[in-house]
């Protein structure tokens, strides 16, 4: 396998040295180096990386979580491996979006081979597969900002277009713990985001956003589609997500089927937003 490329986040520079040397001298992965959060800065996020090491704690404070979800926003791409020497985090990290665990102080064969593991899996998919026309794309801004901004009462959201919209969504969600996927653009197969995620129930959301301006209220014919989408595709429920209002009509057939369907106007997103945040 050619050598891949590795960031390295970790506040204790000994160690996270100790690991570039395993996975250089193995011909893994060239690797950067971070040991200071200010260094987590716009132009690392800009960068490309195959997997990206995170400690789970920054001087004795926990920050993994939000550096997780940085990374899902900026790159959705890079396998996500939390390393600890608390081996009762794999669980914990698992759940805010990363894809594997590295438990501190295993041997240097041991890292060699755990790391090249994860990276031979990031060659094939590793989203959960949906039907044929889901596609898993890129996003085309950072939305960690946004939702922050969202959240403190930032009116930004009409000015996205419906592509960021939905993007933004995706974003959110997984930023809420779900496992994520987003439908292609050029596509439309009555839902726009699927948020999945294990627990004590396994629970498959199907999103249909609507991205509309204020004095446009969604139309009770949008709720019956996807009422109609989430039946045929076994999900959970369906959840209709707007910048705008929902008409009355629409609101009456949602509370009708209430364990089916839900919908979430612009203050309703702006709650999801607060959510996020406080994780």
């Amino acid at each position: 396998m050619s050598a891949q490329r590795i960031a390295i986040i970790d506040d204790d520079a000994e160690y996270a040295s100790h690991l570039a040397t395993c996975l250089t001298e193995a011909g893994i992965a060239t690797c950067d180096i971070v040991s200071e959060l200010r260094s987590l800065d716009e132009s690392f996020y800009e960068k490309t990386y195959d997997a990206i090491l995170v400690d789970w704690e920054f001087h004795g404070v926990t920050r993994g979580p939000d550096i997780v979800r940085a990374i899902r926003n900026a790159q959705p791409a890079a396998q996500v491996v939390v390393h600890s020497k608390y081996p009762h985090l794999s669980d914990v990290s698992a759940r805010f979006g990363a894809d594997a665990f590295l438990v501190k102080g295993i041997s240097s064969e041991d890292i060699a081979a755990t790391v090249a593991n994860i990276l031979e899996r990031s060659r094939s998919p590793r989203l959960i597969e949906l039907p044929d026309l889901t596609a898993v794309v890129s996003v085309s801004k950072d939305f960690h900002r946004l939702i922050s901004d969202v959240a403190a009462g930032y009116d930004g959201l009409l000015r996205l277009t419906s592509r960021e919209f939905e993007e933004f969504i995706a974003a959110l969600w997984r930023r809420l713990g779900y496992s994520v996927t987003l439908t292609a653009a050029t596509r439309d197969g009555g839902y726009d985001v699927a948020a999945i995620r294990g627990g004590e129930a396994d629970v498959r959301f199907l999103i249909e956003c609507k991205r509309y301006a204020k004095n446009r209220s969604v139309d009770v014919s949008v709720v019956r589609s996807l009422h109609g989408v989430i039946s045929d595709q076994g999900a959970t429920k369906g959840i209709l997500a707007t910048t705008s209002t929902i008409s009355g009509p629409a609101q009456k057939y949602l509370a009708v089927h209430k364990w089916q369907l839900e919908g979430r106007d612009y203050s309703g997103i702006v709650a999801w937003a607060k959510a996020a945040q406080r994780l």
